[in-house]
């Protein structure tokens, strides 16, 4: 039991959950940028922003997100591995639904801390991928939302909010394995920018964070502009052969100016 627990650990509600950092699994360069356009034309109707209360799309993305980052539970996996699967899914279900509805309150009430999960669909209604940007506070550590999108902490918050500042952050990029290669991860990133540019507080740069041993998303994000200009630490869950892990990784942390800024 103590093992299957531990796919539970830092999920509260409204934390950055504890997976890979900006994992992505969509590649392409600057050279076949034409191409990926005219392919997501074709083959991605729109991307939309995901309203909070639709039950069916929020376990959509949550069995998305967590086949785009630990790929499809095998029987060779074990039943400890399939255990822990099933309280992870669930824990993801749960923290996508409050952030949906966090996001959609401060939208609603011009609140401070904003965001928006945007999903690329086909013309058929089909997910093929999503993406979670948001703006929390930054301290050295990392970032954090706070528990209300006014921003007005609790006690415990308080009294490190002085040291804290806005910064946009995308903390999800999640793209399915039947949609990759073909430019899907590159459209969503482009929707963000144009997201974050609609937002009140002005942004100078979008943030993300990337684990050091995910060197092909570090690839991707470089491919898109992004530059590395420090470092965090922190746990993440990890997928090993029989069962899942929470173990402390280092991360790059990346910025890219906004553009007209």
């Amino acid at each position: 039991m103590a093992m299957v627990a531990m796919a539970m650990v830092a999920m509260a509600v409204l934390s950055p959950l504890a997976l890979p950092c900006s994992r992505t699994c969509s590649r392409s360069t600057r050279s076949d940028r034409s191409l990926v356009a005219t392919a997501c034309v074709e083959e991605v109707a729109l991307v939309h922003r995901v309203r909070p209360g639709d039950a069916v799309k929020t376990e959509q993305l949550a069995t998305l997100l967590v086949d785009a980052f630990y790929g499809k539970h095998t029987l060779l996996n074990g039943p400890i591995a399939w255990a822990q699967r099933q309280i992870l899914e669930a824990d993801v279900r749960s923290e996508l639904g409050s952030r949906l509805a966090y996001y959609e309150l401060a939208r609603e009430q011009q609140l401070p801390h904003v965001g928006a999960v945007l999903a690329a669909t086909t013309a058929e209604g089909e997910l093929c991928g999503f993406l979670d940007i948001g703006l929390p506070e930054f301290t050295g550590q990392g970032f954090q939302l706070p528990s209300r999108p006014s921003g007005l902490q609790t006690v415990s918050e308080r009294s490190v909010a002085e040291e804290r500042e806005l910064r946009a952050y995308v903390s999800n990029l999640a793209v399915g394995s039947e949609s990759r290669r073909r430019g899907i991860g590159r459209l969503l990133m482009q929707e963000c920018e144009t997201e974050v540019q609609r937002w009140a507080t002005p942004q100078e740069f979008i943030w993300l964070e990337v684990s050091d041993a995910n060197a092909e998303a570090a690839a991707f994000y470089g491919s898109l502009g992004y530059e590395r200009v420090g470092y965090t630490s922190g746990r993440e869950i990890v997928k090993r052969q029989f069962s899942y892990t929470l173990e402390r990784v280092q991360r790059g942390l990346l910025r890219k100016r906004v553009n007209g800024l």
